[in-house]
């Protein structure tokens, strides 16, 4: 009898505390839904708080499945996937059995670490705390029974980086003696994505007077390198100022430069050549009379003075 009494505490005892028999299980978990929109790389850190409202000992298996187009739950097995594709791939949790005991409570830590080459796309996943003896059995018991979870929606945005960068702006040489004036512009696209730019070359005389504008204008491809050239035919001689000012992406990124140069005409050259000879030939003429004057009033004056006496 006492045999008996014996081996009857020792089932119920085991029904009490295997997970087998421990169905169906009263676990709360928290959050429910996690909806994220996130760029490749991106790093998200959760907390989630587990509760076994049940009377009976529970082992739980944080399982991932990632929901496939269709609908279908497939449980993440990561020799099995490409990880630029999977949400299950960028989910961090304990995958590990645990146990809680009833009316308990913990927190443990999950993350999404996005995988830095992850196509742009909504992706589904669930985490199920699952029961059972083995790892295959709770993978078993997570397809067949109703059991608490956490649905995950991610959508990975495109990680668009529009960036230009000047690599120079010039025109062919820094004195002109006739028109066109030809500016070279260098661009280098160092984004991933094609970039549209416009703006202007502001042209000014010494004065800092805009006397004319060229408006600047392209569409460069990502890893791209190119020149562009435009022209502009000056009225006034002097020195003329441009001004590169640039717009490019939706943020409206700016480039900014300045450069000078000298317009002087042949017309112009002429003219302040044939003055400069001008000017020298009167600078020449006065040397020579002031110096004719000094040589008479020191050589021949004294002589008259002498033939006088």
């Amino acid at each position: 009898m006492k045999n008996l009494i014996k081996i009857l505490t020792f089932f119920l005892l085991f029904l009490q505390i295997s997970p087998s028999f421990a169905q169906p299980i009263d676990i709360f978990v928290s959050p429910n839904v996690i909806d994220e929109k996130l760029f490749p790389r991106d790093l998200r850190d959760y907390k989630v708080f587990i509760k076994n409202n049940g009377k009976n000992l529970v082992y739980l298996y944080p399982l991932v499945f990632d929901i496939l187009p269709t609908g279908e739950k497939r449980f993440y097995e990561p020799d099995k996937v490409d990880k630029t594709q999977s949400l299950g791939a960028w989910i961090k949790i304990q995958r590990s059995a645990f146990s809680l005991w009833p009316q308990k409570e913990i927190e443990i830590p999950l993350s999404l670490e996005i995988h830095p080459q992850a196509k742009a796309g909504i992706y589904h996943s669930t985490i199920i705390f699952s029961f059972g003896s083995s790892l295959p059995e709770a993978i078993n018991n997570a397809q067949n029974f109703n059991l608490p979870e956490i649905l995950l929606n991610v959508e990975v945005k495109e990680n668009i980086v529009e960036q230009l960068q000047l690599k120079g702006f010039k025109t062919e040489k820094n004195l002109y003696f006739s028109g066109p004036i030809k500016f070279i512009l260098e661009i280098e696209n160092v984004g991933n994505t094609k970039t549209e730019a416009q703006g202007e070359i502001y042209l000014y005389n010494k004065k800092g007077k805009e006397i004319d504008s060229i408006p600047v204008k392209f569409s460069l491809e990502k890893n791209i390198t190119e020149k562009f050239e435009f022209s502009f035919k000056p009225k006034n001689p002097g020195q003329i100022k441009a001004r590169l000012f640039l717009e490019y992406g939706k943020e409206k990124k700016e480039i900014q430069d300045t450069i000078f140069f000298t317009f002087l005409p042949w017309k112009t050259l002429a003219f302040l050549i044939g003055l400069i000879l001008i000017l020298l030939l009167i600078l020449i003429k006065l040397i020579n009379k002031k110096f004719f004057g000094e040589f008479q009033e020191k050589i021949f004056k004294p002589v008259i003075n002498l033939k006088k006496k």
